[in-house]
């Protein structure tokens, strides 16, 4: 009896994961029409995300990853996608001075802002930007190279240099 509804319980709920994994990929036909838009070489992982690598200087001796998500969310009544670049992978927290700079630095950013997060024993400090997903493809492009440049001189201040990202 108490197997039939475990596995009564698992089939009603399977439908439920089914439209909660493909509400996640419903947005990659759409992004992948932006990106392709934009000339922009990229690869697409498992979960229809997109990164891209820019060249930072023009001896491509440095470069940086953005990665834009597929899934998309709704703010004050339209949809937003997240753009993200990681700046570093830190084995302890980010000194004082640094996380004032990076707030100080947020607070003058227009689209984006600095965050940091604990996984797995490290500190990840990324910029996340929210664009409109009905963002035309040249500006999209234009706001994205804009934030690498930002986000690449603070991977350098936080790596010594290393360019990781």
């Amino acid at each position: 009896m108490l197997t039939r509804f475990a596995l009564a319980s698992l089939l009603m709920l399977l439908p439920l994961a089914l439209s909660a994994q493909l509400a996640g990929t419903i947005a990659a036909p759409r992004l992948k029409k932006l990106i392709d838009e934009t000339k922009l070489k990229y690869q697409v992982n498992s979960n229809g995300n997109v990164t891209v690598t820019y060249d930072v200087d023009s001896l491509g001796a440095r470069t940086h990853q953005v990665i834009i998500y597929s899934r998309t969310e709704e703010l004050g009544g339209f949809e937003v996608r997240t753009c993200r670049l990681y700046a570093a992978q830190l084995d302890s927290m980010p000194s004082q001075q640094v996380l004032f700079d990076l707030m100080q630095e947020s607070y003058s950013q227009k689209l984006g802002a600095w965050e940091i997060d604990l996984s797995g024993g490290k500190y990840y400090v990324f910029f996340d930007i929210k664009l409109p997903v009905k963002i035309g493809a040249k500006a999209f492009r234009r706001i994205l190279g804009a934030y690498v440049d930002t986000v690449d001189a603070r991977e350098k201040q936080l790596t010594n240099g290393k360019d990781d990202y």
